[in-house]
């Protein structure tokens, strides 16, 4: 079906799939894939190694960074972890 937008006609979306997981029957959900970076846009917060690999840096780099306090990880687990927020942050304040 046709619907008219801005004086335009084009082509309706198509309905919608039910999440991955959901499809069949399944009542649970799958993970999505995590095969690289650009997979895992969604995600809210990085590791010390997908930082440095964001920053083209290395891990020491990014542990000395925390270190210094120009990158603040969180301090609810054990390991750093780093919201991208805090990433976009740092970029910011450290670009000329």
């Amino acid at each position: 079906m046709k619907a008219p937008i801005d004086n335009q006609v084009v082509d309706e979306c198509p309905p919608t799939l039910p999440p991955a997981g959901l499809q069949n029957g399944n009542s649970q959900a799958r993970r999505p894939p995590r095969s690289g970076l650009g997979d895992d846009s969604f995600r809210l917060a990085f590791g010390v190694r997908e930082t440095a690999q964001m920053l083209g840096i290395s891990e020491k780099s990014v542990r000395r960074l925390i270190a210094r306090g120009l990158l603040k990880p969180s301090k609810a687990l054990r390991h750093h972890l780093i919201d991208h927020r805090e990433i976009l942050r740092f970029l910011e304040e450290t670009s000329s």
